[in-house]
């Protein structure tokens, strides 16, 4: 045998040997386990006898309380105290039991034992619960810190709020096993883990969006201030806590929040003894006050008198030595805007800014055709400049080519009730205009104009507006360029005094746009009054200050609630036009149906409407009735003015900033009508004609009726989508909201809707959304639609524009776009048959889309439009036997317009402009 066989052999009996024992071993630790199974059985029996006794004990001392000698009653209250003092020594013999886990426990780890066999074992447990806080806590601290300064995804956002949902949930289950194992932890501080981790849980689901975004910052601020608050509490309370378990006042599985206790104790002497000596401590306080006050009065009394010292070389030491103060800067520069045809207004521009850069102020010509009011205009009230504008009046008093697209806004502006009466304040300007006084009718009236529409934003006049004239037979000074020279000298002198912050002497509320100081501007108000006599009529609005405008041009300046069609049609039209030729998105039908806004002519054949309704835009102007009574234009002539018209406004937008050639070219092509400007189309006589006449020219159309023709919806040709304002879901509601004239008007809506039924093209549901009107009618609107069964429905929150005497609705009824997302998802849940395919954020819309319409799990709610023409043209060839249904020219709907995309139905083909202004657009479409 060899020696290394002999050794394995020798080391394996060896092995052998081990193995006996450890199996007797183990036999022996069984049978004390055994034991002390049987043992805490035993004890746990013995401790619940015990706590009955003692409960019992108690009871029968109590009985005892009367009648006892002064002997008894001193025995009677040292048992009771020895009682009272045996729970506390119960519980700690009870910590080393096994115990039944809580509800909590039990849902979470079943019916583990969770006890801990040694005092040790549990220290280091609840140590071990210390240290993984601290850790924790460091790290969201950081990350907090990351996310609020440096990271703002929502990817990061909802790594930290995942981490606090994991690090409550956890700290709660760790606190129940220690409570278990008989630390005395206090029920508020675990109950208050619970609410952070449903909370936690709330943030981490929230879903993206304004109302997300405008709480982040705070709740991120909060988590960094709790993560700082809690990490400053550890080592203060651990401290604490550590001297009162050395001096044997603390549990050991006590934890630091348990010691806020301790710490009020330690203090409570301290404050004692201050509000012992209150009498001292307020005297004091009083004397620090007064010796305050004296000093501050010293100082700013040493500070306001200023004495004549005869010693200059002191006082200029003196000036030497004292701090020297920020300049405070009133006037940041000059931007002098020039709108000219034959050059004198540009010649003036640089004159005038050559003038002004030798006063050491920094000054800027700009050629108001390079410059884009819509996007920088309201940059100039917060910038200090002052704005110049030299502008000449050209034919009939219309504005020079370069200005025309600046006019054109300005004056939309000031009566568009997006921005606001106050959307310029703060801006500082002056005027000077070049015209010819034989000229009557139009003189200066392109600077008058832009004074007048500045000062209707709040805009702030500096001085009297300049006039320069060609006629020097007739001009102040002989000629325009004399004209401008004494104007320019006093522009001059007014800069200077701006600019070293003196008051204004200007109001800013002249009359006939001159100063009220009738002693220094005496010659201004002389002037202002020879003109005042052309054109008083039309500066009457202008002259009148704020306060002193007439009731009426206030009900004028205001408006109602208006439909979202109907704003984009009217007020939008020129801005949705504008927006597409730039390439910044187009409204919400582009997202819906692939309709290019800048292609879009939106008219009307009828002025006329059967209905009242409360958020008509127009104040109830437009003619209403029942019928056709009123002088009727051919359709040939509507459609040619029309198609004329759109053209223009698209030529308006030559030359101006941003504007995509391509896309110009585009928009003098009609491509779409849309019938819904004003009143109800389908009332005019000749709809038919007019629609064929529309397709003929390849141009698509979209009808919008108010369902009160029910007749004539079936009567009429093939549209290639027809629209049903559903602005009510019940008898009562659609009386209140709609007003119509008819007094069947609810069986007219309803026959309506079962005419719209019978259409075979696409065929749309509007629902205005108006809250505390319309929006809890959800059972009666998914009836209405059951009726109609249309291809889509719109859904779209109703815009506020301020007050009228003909709506009582206010901002309050106007639904913001997460409760026309919940309404519409609420609506879609009692429509079996449809679903929400497209949203269009900026119109706070939605579009609910047929079944059918969803192909292969796609969405074709898109319109191919070349198509429907080839499709109508057949029909129109066959008589109208040749028929089609909206099925035969749908499109694929493209991802970015579906809802639930992250674009939420803004065209990535376009470049987002996020607006810098004051004034919040609160348009939609």
């Amino acid at each position: 045998m060899s020696t290394s066989l002999a050794t394995t052999l020798q080391e394996w009996t060896i092995q052998e040997k081990e193995l006996q024992q450890l199996q007797e071993t183990h036999r022996l630790y069984l049978q004390k386990l055994e034991e002390v199974s049987k043992l805490q059985k035993s004890f746990a029996a013995s401790i619940t006898r015990q706590k009955k006794n003692l409960k019992d004990n108690l009871k029968s001392l109590t009985k005892f309380d009367k009648g006892l000698t002064e002997e008894e009653k001193n025995e009677v209250k040292e048992v009771k105290g020895h009682i009272q003092n045996m729970p506390s020594l119960i519980f700690q013999m009870e910590a080393f039991l096994p115990k039944k886990n809580g509800l909590y426990l039990s849902l979470v780890l079943g019916s583990v034992n969770v006890n801990l066999p040694s005092k040790e074992a549990k220290a280091e447990y609840k140590d071990e619960y210390e240290r993984f806080k601290l850790y924790v806590t460091v790290i969201l601290f950081l990350l907090t810190f990351i996310c609020r300064f440096f990271i703002s995804y929502r990817v990061f956002d909802a790594l930290l709020n995942f981490l606090l949902v994991w690090y409550y949930c956890t700290l709660t289950i760790r606190e129940s096993v220690l409570i278990s194992n008989g630390s005395r932890i206090k029920g508020w501080w675990v109950f208050h883990h619970y609410i952070s981790t449903f909370l936690s849980g709330v943030m981490l689901t929230w879903p993206d969006g304004e109302t997300y975004q405008s709480f982040r910052n705070q709740f991120l601020a909060y988590c960094l201030y709790q993560s700082f608050v809690q990490c400053l509490q550890y080592y203060y309370q651990s401290g604490c806590l550590y001297r009162l378990k050395a001096l044997g006042e603390r549990h050991n599985l006590d934890l630091t929040v348990g010691a806020l206790n301790d710490v009020w104790d330690f203090t409570e002497s301290y404050l004692l003894s201050v509000w012992q000596n209150r009498f001292y401590v307020y005297t004091t306080a009083a004397v620090l006050i007064g010796v305050w006050c004296i000093v501050n009065m010293l100082f700013k009394k040493t500070k306001t008198v200023n004495p004549v010292n005869p010693w200059p070389y002191k006082s200029a030491k003196k000036h030497e030595l004292s701090p020297v103060k920020e300049k405070v800067i009133h006037v940041s520069g000059v931007k002098v805007f020039y709108g000219s045809q034959t050059g004198t207004a540009k010649g003036f521009a640089k004159e005038l800014a050559e003038d002004v850069s030798t006063q050491g102020i920094q000054c800027e010509v700009i050629d108001m055709k390079e410059y884009d009011p819509d996007d920088r205009l309201a940059e100039e009230c917060t910038s200090k400049m002052i704005s110049v504008f030299l502008v000449a009046t050209y034919t009939d008093g219309q504005p020079t080519e370069s200005a025309e697209w600046f006019c054109k806004w300005l004056e939309e502006a000031s009566t568009d009730f997006r921005y606001g009466k106050t959307y310029l304040k703060g801006m500082r300007y002056a005027v000077f205009g070049l015209g010819n006084s034989v000229y009557v009718g139009h003189y200066n009236t392109v600077s008058k104009n832009i004074d007048k529409w500045l000062w209707m934003l709040s805009a702030a006049r500096i001085m009297t507006r300049g006039e320069g004239d060609c006629n020097v037979v007739k001009s102040r000074h002989g000629s325009a360029q004399a004209d401008f020279q004494a104007w320019k000298s006093k522009f001059l002198s007014r800069l200077q005094a701006l600019a070293k912050g003196e008051k204004k002497v200007c109001s800013g509320k002249c009359k006939k746009s001159s100063c009220k100081n009738k002693k220094k501007h005496k010659e201004e108000a002389e002037d202002s009054r020879s003109l005042a006599e052309k054109n008083s009529s039309e500066e009457e609005l202008m002259e009148s200050s704020s306060d002193a405008e007439s009731s009426a041009e206030e009900e004028k300046s205001h408006g109602s609630v208006i439909d979202m069609e109907d704003l984009g049609n009217v007020m939008n039209r020129m801005k949705k036009a504008k927006s597409m030729l730039r390439g910044r998105g187009g409204c919400y039908k582009h997202t819906f149906y692939g309709i290019e806004s800048h292609r879009c002519m939106e008219t009307t054949p009828s002025l006329a409407c059967a209905n009242k309704c409360v958020f008509c835009w127009r104040h109830h102007t437009n003619p209403v009735g029942t019928e056709w009574r009123w002088k009727m234009d051919p359709a040939e002539k509507i459609i040619q003015e029309a198609m004329e018209n759109h053209r223009n406004m698209i030529r308006q937008f030559r030359g101006v900033p941003g504007v995509r050639p391509e896309r110009f070219e585009e928009g003098l092509t009609v491509k779409h009508c849309a019938l819904s400007l004003v009143g109800e189309p389908i009332m005019y006589p000749e709809i038919n004609t007019f629609l064929r006449l529309l397709h003929q020219q390849n141009i698509s159309s979209f009808l919008v009726t108010n369902a009160q023709f029910p007749e004539e919806i079936r009567n009429l040709v093939p549209v290639t989508q027809l629209y049903v304002s559903v602005d009510a879901s019940t008898k009562d509601s659609l009386k209140k909201i709609d007003r119509p004239l008819f007094k069947d008007f609810w069986q007219r809506f309803l026959d309506s809707l079962r005419a719209l039924g019978e259409k075979q093209q696409r065929t749309v549901y509007r629902l205005t959304l108006v809250k505390a009107w319309n929006v809890d009618e959800l059972k009666a609107y998914s009836d209405l639609i059951a009726l109609g069964q249309p291809d889509f429905i719109e859904v779209k929150g109703v815009t506020y524009c301020g007050e009228s005497s003909a709506s009582s609705l206010t901002m309050a009824n106007v639904p913001w776009h997460e409760e026309v997302i919940y309404f519409v998802q609420q609506l879609a849940n009692l429509l079996p048959n449809y679903e929400i395919a497209c949203e269009h954020e900026h119109s706070n819309c939605l579009l609910l889309a047929h079944h059918k319409f969803k192909v292969d799990g796609e969405w074709w709610t898109w319109i191919d439009y070349e198509r429907f023409q080839e499709l109508i043209q057949e029909y129109d060839e066959s008589g109208g036997t040749t028929s089609f249904s909206a099925m035969d020219y749908m499109a694929k709907t493209p991802s970015w317009a579906v809802f639930g995309a992250r674009e939420r139905g803004f065209d990535p083909l376009d470049t987002r402009f996020q607006r810098k202004n004051k004034t919040k657009d609160i348009s939609g479409c």
